[in-house]
């Protein structure tokens, strides 16, 4: 990811347009042009905190991460 710490960006696209991943985008509240404020990183496992809408921290995992594509 070249999101660092802190940063806010917006939601521009999505590369996987499966059913089952717009549904958990969906089920997530994660829509086009949101902004999304990265809180944490773990370089372990790729998976990234975020804070966006009314959701204070929420995890999404590396998978998840790479088939989102983000304006700064």
């Amino acid at each position: 990811s070249d999101c660092k710490i802190g940063e806010e960006v917006i939601l521009s696209a999505v590369v996987n347009t499966s059913g089952e991943f717009l549904t958990f985008l969906n089920n997530h509240e994660i829509k086009l042009g949101i902004p999304i404020k990265i809180i944490s990183f773990e370089p372990f496992d790729g998976s990234m905190a975020i804070s966006y809408g009314n959701r204070a921290s929420q995890v999404l995992s590396h998978t998840v991460c790479e088939r989102l594509l983000v304006e700064k």
